[in-house]
Formats: structure tokens, C-alpha cells, sequence
């Protein structure tokens, strides 16, 4: 598992021992990162990203590498918070990233923390275990709790045959909305923004 793109192109990722950590595979983090490119209103060096169900980081490391601003990885494991500091420190990244250990279905303290002090995010990126309702779980807190910014996208990777919805939230400052899907082998994306 290496990164894609960017200045840490081709650098090698550890993944937590004894994990069942499932990393996105190198094609689908390079296809995700043309579509999302492509979409952004901003430039990368003005991009706050949050990586949900972070694992070995390397969605956030990816967009890291391509110039954003700051990634917060939020994982729950402290496995995992250690393979992606590991990660981030062999990239050197350290400067641009924020480890929060938490659950990343729901709103933690550090999270809102970060918010109240550096505002909300521009891209969301959230991989979380197949077929266990995370998903659906993440994108509705992620839409009660406002944390995606203004022209704002999220990224949700599951199994292909889930039923995420088109539309979620109540309002147009919350709420978010597909836009694109993509299936690859088992592997589906969906991309959301505010509709707003």
C-alpha cells in the first residue's frame, strides 16, 4: 500500500498489527482523488479534511500529499492511531495533522473542539467497516452536526450493494446530498455535498 499522488507519491503505509483494518486499495484512492479534484472549488492548500475511520490514514495522507492544508484523522483503536502516526511521521506531515482518538460514527468533544477553534471541514472522507450501518450512522451526524463547510464534499466508501441515502438532513445548512456514485469490484463511493 503506497500513496498515490502528490510530494509523497510511491512512500510505502504500515498498517496496525493484528487489525482487521481494511485499507482502500491503491486504484480506488486514485480514482477517488481524480473525481474529488475535479469537483473542488478550492485549491488543495486552502483544504481542511477529516478522515473518518482513519485505520492506516492513508485518504487523509493522500490528500496530505497533495497539498491540504490540515487533516484531523479520527480513529477509534489505539492500533490504528499508532499506525497512522507512524504514517504521518515517515510522510512528514506531522506540522498538518491532528490524531483524535473517538468514535467516528458520532460527534466526539475534539472534534466539536476543532471546529469551534479552526471551522468546519471542507472534505469529509469516511471508510468505515462494511455493512454495519456506520455509514448511515456518520452521514447523519455529520449532517445534524453542521461540520461540513460551504461547497463542502463527503466521501463515503461501502460495500457496493449498501443503500445510503440521496438526501440527508433537514435544512439547507445541514443538509447533504449525493451527487456522483461509483462502484469498484466491491468497493462503492459515494460523494455528497451540502445542498446549499
Amino acid at each position: 500500500m503506497r500513496i498515490t499522488g502528490g510530494s509523497a507519491r510511491g512512500r510505502r503505509l504500515v498498517a496496525p498489527k493484528g487489525s482487521s483494518v481494511r485499507p482502500t486499495a491503491d486504484f480506488i484512492r486514485e480514482a477517488l482523488f481524480q473525481i474529488l479534484t475535479n469537483c473542488m472549488t478550492v485549491r488543495w492548500t486552502d483544504v481542511c479534511v477529516a478522515d473518518l475511520f482513519a485505520g492506516t490514514g492513508a485518504l487523509g495522507l493522500e490528500a496530505l500529499s497533495r497539498g491540504a492544508k490540515e487533516v484531523v484523522f479520527v480513529e477509534s483503536t489505539w492500533a490504528a492511531i499508532d499506525a497512522v502516526k507512524r504514517n504521518v511521521e515517515s510522510c512528514g506531515f506531522l506540522s498538518r495533522a491532528m490524531l483524535i482518538r473517538a468514535d467516528a460514527s458520532r460527534m466526539s468533544g475534539a472534534v466539536s473542539d476543532f471546529i469551534r477553534q479552526k471551522g468546519r471541514f471542507d472534505i469529509i472522507m469516511a471508510d468505515p467497516p462494511y455493512m454495519q450501518g456506520l455509514s448511515q450512522k456518520t452521514l447523519s451526524w455529520v449532517a445534524e452536526e453542521g461540520v461540513l463547510g460551504p461547497g463542502g464534499v463527503m466521501i463515503v466508501e461501502e460495500f457496493k450493494k449498501a443503500m445510503l441515502p440521496q438526501r440527508i438532513g433537514r435544512t439547507v445548512d445541514d443538509g447533504l446530498e449525493s451527487f456522483d456514485a461509483r462502484v469498484y469490484g466491491q468497493t462503492g463511493l459515494w460523494f455528497y455535498k451540502r445542498w446549499g
